[in-house]
């Protein structure tokens, strides 16, 4: 899988320093089915990329329902 920092053009801005500042404290997790890897209002300090396996971004509607709004694929 390529990783994401070599995914998309909006790094490419970004001076080498920083590129590989970010190269360097990338890391990898596994998570078994079902997991929830953002819990809903956490606060997001991480870019995370799917490797292998499904995973939905999801929101819970007024009643209390989950709502899922994406389905996301292995590169996303």
């Amino acid at each position: 899988m390529t990783p994401i920092i070599n995914m998309h053009d909006f790094f490419d801005a970004l001076p080498s320093e920083m590129r590989q500042a970010m190269e360097e404290i990338s890391g990898w997790r596994e998570a078994p089915r079902g997991a929830v890897l953002v819990p809903a209002g956490a606060v997001q300090s991480e870019l995370q990329q799917l490797c292998e396996g499904r995973a939905k971004y999801c929101y819970f509607d007024p009643q209390g329902r989950e709502k899922m709004a994406m389905p996301l694929r292995p590169g996303d």
